[in-house]
């Protein structure tokens, strides 16, 4: 798979657990989380956390890869960064309480550990690649 294909698909799949979380977060019915619920939030979800993907996780992937910082411990540092943000932004006017920043801010974390994961597999196969037609 090419760097582009891997950082894409590294974006679009790190933007499903934000999309999750809300349809498990939101309170539709006093029982918990409804799967009917869950599923029909994620595309607003989906919406919102691709959009942040866009305008943080974009720019930061493009200057962490500029200067070849693309390891596990960056992309969740900038994930949980963008998480922190994301928390911010969607509570402002007013301010958000660490009961609703910590949930984003963990997911967001796990964002950027589920793109790291996509984007290594790739890096290690095409190694893996170089490797046997250099043999």
């Amino acid at each position: 798979m090419k760097e582009s294909t891997a950082a894409t698909v590294g974006f679009l799949v790190a933007a499903v657990p934000p999309a999750l979380m809300l349809g498990l977060l939101t309170p539709i019915s006093r029982e918990g989380p409804d799967p009917v619920a869950v599923i029909g939030l994620f595309p607003i979800g989906y919406a919102f956390s691709i959009l942040f993907v866009g305008v943080f996780g974009v720019p930061a992937f493009f200057l962490a890869r500029r200067f070849r910082l693309i390891r596990w411990w960056s992309t969740v540092t900038v994930g949980f960064a963008i998480g922190v943000a994301a928390a911010f932004i969607l509570k402002w006017p007013t301010s958000a309480t660490l009961g609703e920043v910590l949930p984003l801010a963990i997911t967001g974390a796990v964002s950027g550990l589920i793109f790291w994961i996509i984007w290594d597999r790739n890096r290690q196969s095409q190694i893996r690649r170089k490797d046997v037609t250099i043999i």
